[in-house]
């Protein structure tokens, strides 16, 4: 028996659908709400963490400041990756040590989740 719900005509399989469909694309960045709450992040930082739980609860695996590559070490999984830096610099997340092969771009202000597994080194730049 399929159901409707009235109130917007649609059957449940057609709702099911809906919520599939309006989900956000794969590794999708996202901005980070203005205010006080910066999952203690410093200002002007890019800040890793090893979990959506470590993004909630502001514990930071690892932040970097200066411009420039940075090589990762021990980074396995999924992160969430948060560009506070100042400014618009941006970071990008590389597959080769000592930079290059950039696999994406965070924006000042925005976080992503992505895996780390096959990145290498992240560059911060204006």
């Amino acid at each position: 028996m399929t159901k409707i719900i009235p109130a917007l005509g649609l059957t449940a399989a057609g709702v099911a659908a809906a919520a599939v469909t309006s989900a956000p694309p794969a590794h999708a960045q996202y901005p980070t709400p203005p205010g006080d709450w910066n999952h203690n992040c410093p200002s002007a930082y890019v800040c890793l963490y090893e979990s959506a739980s470590d993004w909630n609860n502001g514990k930071i695996d690892t932040k970097y400041y200066t411009y420039g590559v940075h090589n990762l070490k021990d980074q396995v999984g999924y992160h969430v990756v948060y560009n506070h830096q100042t400014g618009g610099a941006k970071v990008s997340l590389n597959k080769y040590y000592g930079g290059g092969g950039a696999v994406h771009t965070i924006k000042a202000g925005y976080h992503r989740t992505y895996n780390l597994t096959p990145i290498n080194s992240v560059t911060l730049y204006k």
